[in-house]
């Protein structure tokens, strides 16, 4: 594979930091470190639309089936709201480097504890929004997507160690 260097350059600034910082710190095509992984790996960008397309399916179709069948929306809208999304991805094919699957960033203490505060606050407002939502008279089924759109809007570092 061979990698067109001028354009490369041509497409870094030091003006795109604040663009990244803008976008969350993801990376994009329009700065040196995002044009260096789409070159690496052109895929990449496929993927993360992919795996997009699917979580946004799942959540229809669990919102679909709350809509259907009241008890399911109380069983979903409680388990979202009490129980951890999950646990981080990690990548364990470099042994001993450990990193997290979506970013290949290294799993380090600072990160582990970055991972273990965002968890436990999302889990401490997701059970807010259910037990508030149960006291106003909130179907369950209008609980569960506010907890879905609340768990869409944490930040995505966040996300992608946990390969959301």
């Amino acid at each position: 594979m061979q990698i067109n260097s001028t354009a490369l350059l041509s497409k870094t600034s030091t003006t795109q930091v604040t663009e990244r910082e803008q976008n969350n710190g993801r990376v994009s095509g329009d700065h040196f470190e995002g044009v260096l992984k789409i070159a690496i790996d052109p895929k990449q960008h496929e993927r993360e639309q992919i795996r997009i397309t699917e979580r946004l399916k799942e959540r229809h179709a669990m919102l679909d089936a709350a809509r259907a069948d009241p008890q399911e929306a109380a069983k979903l809208a409680y388990g979202y709201a009490h129980n951890a999304l999950g646990f981080e991805l990690l990548d364990l094919s470099d042994r001993p480097n450990i990193r997290y699957s979506a970013t290949g960033e290294l799993v380090t203490p600072k990160t582990q504890a970055y991972f273990a505060k965002i968890s436990q606050a999302m889990q401490i407002k997701s059970s807010h929004l259910y037990s508030s939502g149960i006291a106003k008279g909130t179907s369950h089924t209008e609980i569960l997507e506010k907890i879905f759109d609340f768990h869409d809007a944490l930040p995505e570092r966040f996300k992608d160690m946990l390969g959301w």
